[in-house]
C-alpha cells in the first residue's frame, strides 16, 4: 500500500510539473504569440530542425532537403526523430513550433522527476518534488535559459536527458545494489545527450567519473564502460557518418561556427574572442540576469553542497560541468550572439547544483521545507529581470515571422515548382517555400559538395562551387542578405522581391531580397574557365582553381594566412595577353600580400620536363616570382588592360609532386587561376 501511495504522490507531482511547465512556457512565449499571431520562433535555426524532420517524415533521414544528401548541419541529430511526429500529426505550418516547445515541456518535466529522486536521496523525501520544481523554476527564471528552452531548440530535451544522467550518475555511487543498472541508465541518457548536443560528451565524462568513483573496492574499468559506452559510440557513429558521407569527420556546424576553423585568424585573434565570449556571458548572464543577489546565492548555495558528504559529488560534477561547457562553447564564433543560448545548459547545471546545497542546508536544520523556499525566493529575484528576455524574445519573433517566413511563403507561391533556390539562412525560406535549396554556408549539405568550407573562405569560393554544379542542379533565385553575399547578388542577382523589417536584433541584415539569378558568366570548370580562344593550351595541363576548395585541396595549396589570403570574386574579359576580346567569365581568385607565399604541389604531369606556367590576374596586373625545386623563374609583369584578366607566363622544369610558390614583388596580387603546359 505504501508503495502504491508514493506512485500515486509521484504520477501526480509528474502531472503537476506538467501543467507548472507548461504554464510557465506559455507565460514566457505569450506577447511573442500575440505579436505574431501564430506560434512564435525567435530563431530561424528552429525551422532547420523542422525541415530535417519534414525529410525524415518523407523517408530522407538526415537530409536538410529531400533529396540533398546526408547532411552533417544537424548537430542534434536525435532532435528531429522527436520532432517527425509533429510533422506526420500535420502540423506542418508555425505549429511544429508548438509541438516543440510542448516536446521541450516534456523534457523538463521529465528532468524534474530525475532531480526529484536525487534530492529525495539528499534527505528531501517528503518535499523531493516540490524542491525539482522549485530547481526548474529558479533554471527558468533565468532569461537566456528561458529563451533557450521554450524557443524549439534541442536545448531542453538536452537538459532534461542531462538531468536524468545526473540521477543515475549519483544512484551509482550511492546505491550499491542497484549500482549496475544505474550505470547502464546513466550510459543510455549519455547517448541521447551528445546526439542532441556535441558538447554533452565533456559532460557525459565527468558524470561517469563520478558514477565510477563510487565502485569502490570493485573495478572501475566496467562501471567507466557502462556508464560512458553508449555516449563515445554515438560520437563515433556519427564521426563515421560524416567521413563516409560527406568526406569530413567534422561537422558542417563546427567547421562554420568554431573559432579554430576560421583560417584568417591568428591564435591571439582566437584567443581574444574566446575571451570576449566568456567576459561577455559573465556580464550579461550571470552578473545581468542573475543578479548580484542570485549569483551570490548560487555561489554560497554550491559551496554548502561542497562541504557535504552526500551532495558534493553530485554538485561538483554539475559546476565542473558547466564550467568545461562554457568554455567549450565559448570556441563557437556565434557564442555572444543569439540571445547567448549556447550556454543555457551551462547556467542550467549551475542552478541544479545550487539547489542540492539547498538541499544539505535543509537536512542539516531538519526542515525540508526550506530548500524549495530557498530556491523560490532566488528565482523571484531574477523575475524582474526576465521581462528583458520576453521583450527580446517577442523582437526576435516577429524578426523571424516578418522576414524569413514572410520571404519562404512568398517563394512558395510564386515561384515554379521546380525552382531552385539559394539561401543564406537554412531555416524558415526552405520550409516555408517547400522549394529545392542549396545552402550556400554549408549547414544544408549538397551531394557531398564542401559549401560549408567554401563559406568559411567567403563568397568567392561559394561561387567556385556553383560553377561545378550542371546547369540543371544551379540555383535558378538567390534568397540572400546582400550585405552578406554582396558579390553573388551584384554580379548574378537581378531583384524581383524584397522584405524589409524594422527593429532588427536576430537577423543577419534588416533587408532580404528575392533574385532571380542569371549565371551567363559562370563558366563550367576549367574548359571554359581558360577563356583562351585566341591560343588555346594544346600541351598537358595541370591546372589551379585558386579559391576553388575542391582544387586547392587536391594541390595542397599552403594559403598566406592567418590575416592574408582572403578571397575576391571579379566578372571579367578572359582575354589573353590582350589579344581578342575573349569571353566575359567570373573567376575567384585569393590576395597574397607583397612577402607572403602562395605554394602548392604539380599534380598529373608525370617527370620533370620543361613547362610554361600561365598566370592569371584581375584587371589590376600583377608583378610576381614563381619559385620552383629548379630555380626561379624571372619576374613576371602583366600588363594591365581595362576590365579584362590579365595573363603572365614564365617557363620552367617541373614534375609531378614538386612544389611551386607564388611571392609578389613589392606589392600585393590578386591571382585566380594557374595552369601549367607542356610546350
Amino acid at each position: 500500500m505504501r508503495r502504491k501511495s508514493i506512485a500515486r504522490r509521484h504520477a501526480a507531482e509528474s502531472l503537476g510539473f506538467v501543467m507548472v511547465l507548461a504554464t510557465v512556457a506559455i507565460a514566457f512565449v505569450w506577447p511573442a504569440w500575440r505579436a505574431c499571431g501564430v506560434f512564435p520562433a525567435p530563431l530561424d535555426d528552429v525551422y532547420i530542425h523542422a525541415d530535417f524532420a519534414r525529410a525524415l517524415a518523407s523517408g530522407h533521414p538526415f537530409e536538410w532537403v529531400a533529396g540533398n544528401g546526408y547532411s552533417s548541419g544537424e548537430t542534434a541529430p536525435l532532435y528531429p526523430f522527436l520532432l517527425a511526429p509533429g510533422v506526420l500529426l500535420g502540423l506542418d505550418d508555425e505549429r511544429i513550433v508548438g509541438f516543440a516547445v510542448a516536446v521541450a515541456v516534456l523534457s523538463l518535466s521529465l528532468g524534474c522527476a530525475a532531480l526529484r529522486r536525487v534530492l529525495a536521496r539528499l534527505g528531501l523525501a517528503r518535499v523531493a518534488g516540490p524542491a525539482a520544481l522549485a530547481t526548474m523554476l529558479l533554471a527558468c527564471a533565468v532569461g537566456t535559459v528561458s529563451f533557450t528552452f521554450f524557443s524549439g531548440m534541442e536545448a531542453a530535451c538536452f537538459f532534461g536527458a542531462t538531468c536524468v544522467a545526473i540521477d543515475a550518475a549519483d544512484e551509482a555511487r550511492a546505491c550499491v545494489r542497484t549500482r549496475k543498472r544505474a550505470a547502464r541508465r546513466l550510459g543510455i541518457a549519455g547517448g541521447a545527450m551528445v546526439l542532441l548536443r556535441p558538447e554533452g560528451l565533456v559532460v557525459v565524462a565527468v558524470l561517469a567519473l563520478v558514477a565510477a568513483r563510487g565502485a569502490r573496492t570493485r573495478p572501475v574499468l566496467p562501471s567507466l564502460v557502462r556508464a560512458a559506452l553508449p555516449a563515445l559510440l554515438a560520437t563515433c557513429l556519427v564521426l563515421v557518418m560524416n567521413r563516409a558521407l560527406t568526406g569530413d569527420f567534422a561537422s558542417a556546424g563546427a567547421r562554420l561556427k568554431l573559432l579554430g576553423s576560421n583560417p584568417f585568424l591568428d591564435d591571439v585573434s582566437r584567443a581574444k574572442e574566446l575571451v570576449l565570449n566568456l567576459l561577455a556571458f559573465y556580464w550579461k548572464v550571470l552578473a545581468g540576469e542573475l543578479g548580484p543577489f542570485g549569483l551570490g546565492a548560487i555561489l554560497a548555495l554550491f559551496v554548502a553542497a561542497a562541504t557535504d558528504r552526500r551532495a558534493r559529488h553530485a554538485a561538483s560534477a554539475c559546476a565542473v560541468s558547466a564550467i568545461v561547457f562554457a568554455l567549450l562553447v565559448s570556441t563557437n564564433g556565434a557564442a555572444r550572439y543569439q540571445g547567448f543560448r549556447y550556454y543555457a545548459p551551462a547556467v542550467a547545471l549551475v542552478v541544479v547544483a545550487a539547489s542540492f546545497g539547498a538541499a544539505s542546508i535543509a537536512r542539516r536544520l531538519r526542515a525540508p521545507a526550506i530548500a524549495p523556499i530557498v530556491l523560490l525566493v532566488v528565482a523571484a529575484t531574477c523575475g524582474p529581470r526576465l521581462q528583458d528576455a520576453r521583450a527580446y524574445f517577442r523582437r526576435a519573433s516577429v524578426n523571424v515571422h516578418e522576414q524569413q517566413a514572410r520571404m519562404g511563403k512568398h517563394i512558395g507561391v510564386t515561384l515554379p515548382a521546380d525552382a531552385i533556390v539559394l539561401v543564406g539562412d537554412a531555416g524558415a525560406i526552405p520550409y516555408f517555400s517547400r522549394r529545392a535549396s542549396i545552402d550556400a554556408l554549408g549547414l544544408g549539405g549538397y551531394r557531398r559538395r564542401p559549401f560549408v568550407r567554401a563559406a568559411v573562405h567567403g563568397e568567392g569560393s561559394t561561387l567556385e562551387l556553383l560553377e561545378h554544379l550542371p546547369k540543371r542542379e544551379r540555383p535558378t533565385h538567390f534568397a540572400l542578405y546582400p550585405n552578406w553575399f554582396p558579390r553573388t547578388t551584384s554580379l548574378f542577382g537581378r531583384e524581383i522581391f524584397r522584405v524589409t523589417i524594422d527593429d532588427n536584433v536576430i537577423c543577419g541584415g534588416p533587408t532580404k531580397v528575392l533574385y532571380e539569378a542569371r549565371f551567363d558568366a559562370l563558366g563550367e570548370g576549367d574548359a571554359i574557365d581558360l577563356g583562351f580562344p585566341p591560343a588555346p593550351l594544346r600541351g598537358r595541363v595541370d591546372s589551379l582553381d585558386i579559391a576553388d576548395v575542391e582544387s586547392e585541396e587536391a594541390h595542397a595549396v599552403s594559403l598566406p594566412v592567418p590575416n592574408g589570403g582572403y578571397p575576391v570574386a571579379k566578372v571579367l574579359r578572359a582575354s589573353y595577353d590582350g589579344r581578342g576580346e575573349g569571353l566575359v567569365r567570373y573567376d575567384g581568385g585569393r590576395i597574397v600580400d607583397a612577402g607572403r607565399e602562395l605554394g602548392w604541389d604539380v599534380r598529373g604531369l608525370g617527370a620533370r620536363a620543361p613547362r610554361v606556367l600561365h598566370l592569371r590576374g584581375d584587371d589590376d596586373g600583377f608583378e610576381v616570382t614563381v619559385r620552383t625545386p629548379l630555380g626561379d623563374c624571372a619576374g613576371l609583369a602583366a600588363k594591365p588592360e581595362r576590365d579584362a584578366f590579365t595573363h603572365a607566363r614564365c617557363a620552367s622544369t617541373l614534375g609531378d609532386g614538386d612544389r611551386v610558390t607564388i611571392v609578389p614583388n613589392e606589392r600585393e596580387a590578386r591571382v585566380f587561376h594557374v595552369w601549367i603546359e607542356t610546350p
